[in-house]
């Protein structure tokens, strides 16, 4: 069970957040609560900027030396209650883009988290993408790739967002081979080899952090999309979108599931809850054992969201 912790920012510069009191204190309520049910638990410090109005993606601190001062103090009072609590794991970043590159500075932090936790640490990267025709994409690609922040994770996570295909419509198969060889703009990305590649060369398992789509025809384009045009609306595109990625990757014993993105909140057109994708997602099974679901209830208020995760074993 993933509990997120609220770590608020007045601005896309800000490099000061704060810890948020009402989301600390309730996640420290419902820690003890989802241990004692015998979960095992995973903390995310949640990154909430601008009341929610600026995603973690654009986060880009004026002054990166005292960002990483505050941040790390902050994961480090978290990592020690997290030991005092018996937590299973905590993630140090999620979806942090404008900050992946600091890596000697997330080695410091990380050798400091590990000094008062032994539990897992997971750094969640974000989705990318790549095309033969746009050689940048591909250096961009392999510097993601080779940055030695996974080599001393213990759990490499991926925001799994990634843009597929511009079909309106696309079966369980189309979406398959899309994963393969992404059609959209002729990329012809093999997101399944790349993903892989990350496990090949760090040797660490991978989970995908955050997986969800829209129920709407434009979302196979742009699944990290909420706003804007989405098309018409299609439960089948989001419940196919969640078959999909479990057939590609359930075989690999590297990969570790996925946490849905979102549960019950009825205000985000993420929502599986009531439509055809929720039976899809209680239904997986995976290498044809049976799969234990674990689910995560978010308590950021301000928010109004829930989240689910899923955990495969």
């Amino acid at each position: 069970m993933t509990i997120p912790l609220q770590i608020a920012a007045k601005g896309i510069s800000d490099s000061s957040p704060t810890i948020t009191d009402y989301s600390y204190n309730e996640a420290w309520e419902a820690i003890p609560k989802a241990k004692k049910d015998g979960y095992n638990v995973i903390l995310e410090p949640y990154p909430f900027i601008a009341n929610g109005t600026i995603a973690e993606t654009d986060w880009n601190p004026s002054d990166i030396n005292q960002w990483f001062i505050v941040w790390g103090n902050h994961l480090k009072e978290l990592a020690a209650k997290c030991e005092q609590n018996n937590v299973d794991g905590i993630y140090i970043a999620s979806n942090l883009v404008h900050l992946e590159d600091y890596t000697d500075k997330w080695k410091t932090l990380i050798a400091d988290v590990r000094k008062v936790y032994n539990g897992k640490i997971l750094y969640r990267t974000n989705y990318w993408a790549t095309a033969d025709w746009a050689p940048e994409t591909i250096v961009a690609y392999n510097k993601k790739l080779n940055n030695p922040i996974f080599g001393i994770v213990d759990i490499i996570a991926i925001g799994a967002y990634f843009e597929l295909t511009d079909n309106r419509n696309p079966t369980v198969d189309q979406l398959i081979d899309a994963i393969y060889s992404v059609p959209l703009y002729g990329r012809g990305q093999n997101i399944f080899k790349e993903i892989k590649a990350f496990n090949d060369k760090w040797n660490k398992p991978i989970l995908f952090g955050e997986l969800g789509i829209p129920p709407y025809s434009n979302s196979p384009e742009q699944p990290h999309n909420a706003f804007g045009e989405l098309g018409e609306y299609n439960e089948s595109i989001q419940a196919n979108w969640f078959e999909a990625w479990i057939r590609v990757f359930q075989a690999q014993d590297w990969w570790q599931g996925y946490s849905v993105y979102a549960i019950s909140d009825e205000k985000s057109v993420y929502n599986i809850i009531g439509k055809e994708a929720e039976s899809i997602i209680r239904g997986q099974t995976l290498g044809g054992k049976e799969n234990t679901f674990t689910y995560l209830i978010s308590t950021l208020k301000h928010l109004e969201k829930r989240i689910e995760a899923l955990e495969s074993k």
